[in-house]
C-alpha cells in the first residue's frame, strides 16, 4: 500500500536513495527535516520504493518529484500510482516546472519519466580525487571578506552565464542577495581569493572537501590558472580531510573542465542527469 512516511521509515529510504540518487548530508537533511516536502513509501511488508515532492522555488512554483521502486516491484504501475499521487496535491497550485534527477545507470529511469513526459534537461558527473598532495603552487591567496562581495558576485555572474544560459537554466547570470551575503560571511573561511592588487583573478571554494565554483576572471583565461587553482584547492582540501572525500561535480557540457580535472587525477564515480517537464497542460 501506499502511505505517508513514517519517522521508523528513515533507515530504508536513505538505503533507497544511495541505490540510485546523489545521497550526502544536504539531502538526508532534505529529506528527513524539511516540513515542506511530501514524502509517500510504498509498504508491502517493508519499504520498497518512495515518492518525494518539494518546492524548489515559490516565484516560479518549481517542483522536484523523485519516485523509485524497487525492481522486484516494477512493471506494476506501483511508481505511477506514486507519481499520481503525489501530483494530484499540485493541481490546485499550478506549478510551472517539475523536475527530477537520478544517477546513470543500469536502472532505466529514463524510460519511466519519458513516458510521463519528461525531457532530458542537463547533467553533471560526480568526481572525486584519491591521490596525494599536486606540486605546491606559488599563489597567494587569500580568504574572502565583506568587501569583495559585489567584485566576487560579479565574477560568478560571468564565470557561469555561459555555462546556465547553454544549459537552460535560470536566471542566466546568478541573482546574489543579502541572504547570499551572509552566507559569504558565515562561510569566509572556505572561499579563497587569488587577487591582483584588489581585483579578483580567480577564485575557489574548499568546503568539507567538496571543490566548487573554481572561476578564473575572463582576463586572466588561457594562462593556466585553472590548473593552479584547482591544484591549490586539491591540496588545501588534504590538509582537511581524507583522500577520499575531495570531490567536485562537472556539468557533462564542460567538457574542457572535465579534461582538467580528469588530467589531475579526478575520476568519475557517477553522472547524474536532470529532466524536467513544463506544465502547460492540467496535471
Amino acid at each position: 500500500m501506499i502511505r505517508e512516511f513514517n519517522p521508523e521509515d528513515k533507515d530504508n529510504i536513505i538505503e533507497i536513495l544511495s541505490k540510485g540518487f546523489i545521497l550526502d548530508q544536504s539531502d538526508i537533511d532534505s529529506f528527513f527535516q524539511d516540513q515542506n516536502r511530501k514524502l509517500m513509501v510504498y509498504d508491502e511488508g517493508g519499504i520498497w520504493g518512495f515518492g518525494y515532492l518539494k518546492n524548489t522555488n515559490k516565484e516560479s512554483k518549481e517542483y522536484c518529484i523523485l519516485i523509485y521502486v524497487h525492481p522486484h516491484w516494477r512493471k506494476k504501475g506501483i511508481g505511477t500510482a506514486i507519481y499520481n499521487n503525489l501530483t494530484s496535491s499540485l493541481k490546485k497550485l499550478n506549478p510551472n516546472l517539475l523536475t527530477t534527477y537520478f544517477r546513470l545507470g543500469k536502472e532505466d529511469f529514463q524510460g519511466f519519466y519519458r513516458k510521463l513526459g519528461y525531457k532530458r534537461w542537463w547533467g553533471c558527473h560526480e568526481a572525486y580525487y584519491t591521490g596525494s598532495y599536486q606540486p605546491n603552487m606559488d599563489l597567494n591567496f587569500v580568504n574572502y571578506e565583506d568587501k569583495y562581495f559585489n567584485s566576487y558576485t560579479k565574477l560568478i555572474q560571468e564565470g557561469f552565464y555561459e555555462l546556465r544560459k547553454e544549459n537552460d537554466i535560470k536566471p542566466y547570470k546568478c541573482d546574489f542577495n543579502e541572504k547570499y551575503r551572509e552566507y559569504l560571511l558565515n562561510y569566509k573561511s572556505d572561499i579563497y581569493l587569488l587577487l591582483n592588487k584588489d581585483h579578483i583573478m580567480a577564485t575557489v571554494v574548499v568546503q568539507n572537501g567538496y571543490l566548487d565554483n573554481i572561476v578564473v576572471a575572463p582576463e586572466y583565461q588561457g594562462q593556466g590558472l585553472g590548473k593552479k587553482v584547482t591544484q591549490f584547492a586539491i591540496n588545501k582540501a588534504l590538509e582537511k580531510v581524507p583522500a577520499e572525500s575531495i570531490h567536485l561535480t562537472v556539468l557533462t557540457w564542460n567538457k574542457k573542465a572535465l579534461k582538467l580535472y580528469m588530467d589531475l587525477g579526478f575520476e568519475v564515480l557517477h553522472t547524474v542527469d536532470f529532466y524536467r517537464q513544463f506544465c502547460d497542460k492540467q496535471l
